[in-house]
């Protein structure tokens, strides 16, 4: 199977060109060392189909970018990315979820084979979890700064362990809810579809995580959820 080397722009980002293609090209050449680490470790299952994957993935990530490039923040986006390492397909063994960010390693792996839904082909499909585990990059330093302070507070004896968690369980699923609405704007908007409208409800999985299966599902009932837990948070600051 032939490797592609080098990494071409397909979109004109002016003045950030030469960073973002710098960038890309390095997110190739990690991306390729782990998919080949991964083919060694018996990891694959359809060898020429799931590097095709990673090379949209890694396209993907591009137009994410482009899609962002006049957003105010773009600057903080595109720092957050870079952080990324690796893009490739979750082991064949674990493809019961859709994608997953290891943000600790830098690395975020898509499903190879996720099946077109109502809305969304098989590759906007990829498109939108793709997405929604970049969300998680971006949010990731807001993140970081809620668990901080959560743990101040606990060694600072201002909030019991279940508080903490109660608090810690609203900022989540806050970021679940912004990931998926910021993954379902921009896939719809590439594949050039109208967004389903959304639905006021809570889906979840066998673990009671909520599910989103890219049916436009930007649940109202987890922004409540997050809301209540995040007035316990300012609550509690305030009465410090």
């Amino acid at each position: 199977m032939d490797m592609i080397k080098s990494y071409t722009l397909k979109y004109n980002f002016g003045e950030w060109n030469a960073r973002i293609k710098k960038y890309l090209n390095r997110l190739l050449s990690k991306s390729t060392d782990y998919f080949a680490n991964q083919f060694n470790n018996g990891e694959l299952e359809d060898t020429n189909s799931e590097y095709v994957t990673m090379l949209e993935s890694i396209f993907n990530i591009e137009e994410y970018l482009y899609y962002n490039k006049n957003n105010s923040n773009f600057y903080n986006i595109l720092k957050s990315l870079e952080n990324i390492n690796v893009v490739s397909v979750l082991p064949k063994n674990n493809r019961g979820i859709y994608g997953q960010a290891i943000v600790d390693e830098n690395v975020l792996l898509i499903s190879p084979v996720l099946k077109p839904s109502r809305t969304l082909t098989k590759q906007e499909r990829t498109r939108l979890y793709l997405a929604h585990e970049l969300g998680h990059y971006i949010n990731n330093e807001w993140m970081k700064t809620v668990i901080d302070d959560l743990n101040n507070r606990l060694r600072n004896g201002k909030l019991e362990e279940s508080q903490a968690q109660t608090i810690y369980n609203g900022f989540a699923l806050l970021d679940e809810s912004i990931t998926q609405n910021r993954a379902e704007e921009f896939a719809y908007n590439m594949a050039n579809k109208p967004r389903p409208s959304m639905r006021d409800e809570i889906r979840q999985n066998q673990y009671g995580e909520a599910l989103f299966d890219g049916n436009a599902y930007c649940s109202f009932g987890i922004i409540k959820l997050a809301v209540k837990s995040i007035t316990l948070f300012s609550s509690s600051s305030i009465n410090e």
